[in-house]
């Protein structure tokens, strides 16, 4: 991204951790992370701690979600582990 051009939408972790599928892989987000997310990605929230706190940042503000099938299988949520 340059720094003339806005985001289009990004996570921001603040506390917690969380677990998605962007595409095909599977990436865990943990507090202090940051994650951009491209225009048109699937992507897939599965599994996440339950002291998870996030912000998310949206430009330009009018948008929408399509629900799609996934394109791969959703590995299963497990326990957290401490560490």
């Amino acid at each position: 991204m340059k720094a003339n051009e806005a985001p289009e939408k990004g996570t921001g972790m603040l506390k917690g951790r969380a677990r998605f599928m962007y595409e095909d892989k599977e990436h865990v987000v943990a507090a202090g992370d940051c994650v951009h997310q491209r225009p048109g990605i699937t992507q897939y929230l599965f599994d996440y701690s339950a002291d998870m706190e996030y912000l998310e940042v949206v430009s330009p503000a009018g948008f929408t979600s399509i629900d799609v099938e996934g394109p791969c299988p959703v590995p299963a949520p497990e326990p957290w582990r401490a560490g």
